[in-house]
């Protein structure tokens, strides 16, 4: 089957596959063993989590339909990724996001997303520029040819106030345009967010 980007260069590790529903790490309190809420993902995985004393933040908080979860990768890591595998090939139409880890994180004075890329199992990137907001903001991708995973890699983003933290509190992968674009704009695409083809990335690269 595909596997995500490997190689040395890679931010992260080939995961090692799992049964459904069981836990990806060993860190998980009891009762909260799958949090991933989305009928479409089977696997999780990020280049980084954040750990404190109280909590982990694992990627799968990007995936359980909660607001106030959210994955956190490292603190100060170069472009931190996290990539979803799919439970069968599909295609996508549009990715929602909700940056940060809650409606009042200008309190908190964590970081928000900037720009971010969507790399393909098939080799197609594209890279989209999110506004300094709260609520939930969708991007046209309309790429028709079903893929296994996808990848989302942070390339920039808006500052904050107190922390070096960049929460990603849900997204979520669309088969088909159910919402407006964020920016407001009508069906045709954006300037800047055609599709690229590019082979797959080579191992070792």
């Amino acid at each position: 089957g595909s596997a995500a980007p490997g190689g040395n260069s890679s931010p992260f590790q080939t995961p090692v596959r799992l049964r459904p529903g069981r836990p990806l790490n060993t860190s998980i309190p009891p009762g909260n063993t799958n949090p991933i809420a989305s009928p479409n993902v089977i696997e999780v995985v990020a280049s980084s989590e954040r750990r404190d004393e109280a909590r982990t933040h694992r990627p799968a908080y990007a995936f359980d339909g909660n607001p106030a979860t959210a994955w956190i990768p490292q603190e100060g890591a170069k472009e931190p990724s996290i990539t979803a595998h799919f439970k069968s090939p599909m295609p996508l139409a549009s990715i929602s996001i909700v940056t940060g880890s809650s409606p009042n994180q200008d309190e908190a004075g964590d970081n928000r997303i900037k720009q971010f890329r969507l790399t393909m199992s098939d080799g197609a990137n594209q890279l989209f520029t999110m506004a300094k907001s709260s609520e939930a903001q969708t991007f046209k991708v309309d790429h028709t040819s079903p893929v296994d995973w996808v990848k989302l890699t942070i390339v920039n983003v808006y500052r904050g106030s107190k922390t070096n933290l960049t929460p990603l509190a849900e997204i979520s992968f669309n088969r088909e345009e159910t919402t407006e674009p964020a920016d407001g704009s009508e069906e045709h695409p954006r300037p800047g967010l055609h599709r690229r083809h590019s082979p797959p990335p080579k191992q070792g690269s």
